[in-house]
C-alpha cells in the first residue's frame, strides 16, 4: 500500500477547529489501521518522483517485506 505525502497534505484535511498537529495525528491513525491489516505501507512524498529508481528500489523493498 503506498500513500503519497506532501506539505499541504494536513492543512487541506483540516476538519473545523483543527490544526495542522491534529490532522497529522488523525493520518498516523489511519496509517496504523493500514499496517494492522498485514500489508506493507511506504509512504512518499511527490519530490520521491525526482529519483524514480531509488523510489521504485523502495518500493520493491516494501512488496518484497508483503
Amino acid at each position: 500500500m503506498s500513500s503519497t505525502d506532501s506539505s499541504s497534505t494536513a492543512a487541506t484535511y483540516l476538519r473545523p477547529g483543527e490544526d495542522a498537529g491534529d490532522a497529522v495525528f488523525r493520518e498516523k491513525l489511519r496509517e496504523d489501521r493500514m499496517r494492522e491489516t498485514g500489508r506493507a505501507v511506504i509512504r512518499w512524498v511527490w519530490e520521491d518522483l525526482d529519483h524514480p529508481a531509488a523510489l521504485v528500489r523502495r518500493l520493491r523493498r516494501a512488496l518484497d517485506r508483503a
